[in-house]
């Protein structure tokens, strides 16, 4: 049994370092505002609301992704080992980090244009609801 205790200890480390992370811990992509210079307000309003839809859409995913991981890894820990293997299922993260990245983006080109504010954005914590 002493024998086991290392490989169950590095497989608890592999699969704590394979979570998917929560989506208010994904950071922005860099997303230059200057590519919606030439963006009419309207456009940019109607920018925004998509991709704040999108946005919401992929904090809920990658918040499943997150609780599927932890589940995963208590199950593979607990019971099954082989339930660790689930955690290599890809997140969203990278989405949803240039989703933020966008929507910065547009948020910084609407208020330089002098936009009015009637666009309501979803915010992470909204998103992850």
């Amino acid at each position: 049994m002493k024998a086991a205790r290392p490989v169950i200890a590095a497989l608890a480390l592999t699969a704590v370092a394979a979570c998917a992370k929560a989506p208010e811990h994904i950071a922005a992509s860099y997303v230059p505002s200057s590519q919606y210079a030439g963006v009419s307000c309207t456009d940019l309003d109607t920018a925004l609301t998509n991709n704040s839809e999108r946005l919401a859409a992929a904090t809920k995913a990658q918040s499943d992704a997150r609780v599927r991981d932890q589940v995963a890894m208590g199950v593979g820990l607990v019971l099954f080992a082989p339930a660790v293997l689930l955690l290599a299922i890809p997140d969203s993260s990278d989405d949803l980090a240039k989703l933020k990245g966008e929507q910065a983006a547009l948020h910084e080109a609407h208020t330089a244009k002098g936009c009015a504010t009637g666009v309501r954005a979803v915010s992470d914590e909204e998103g992850a609801a």
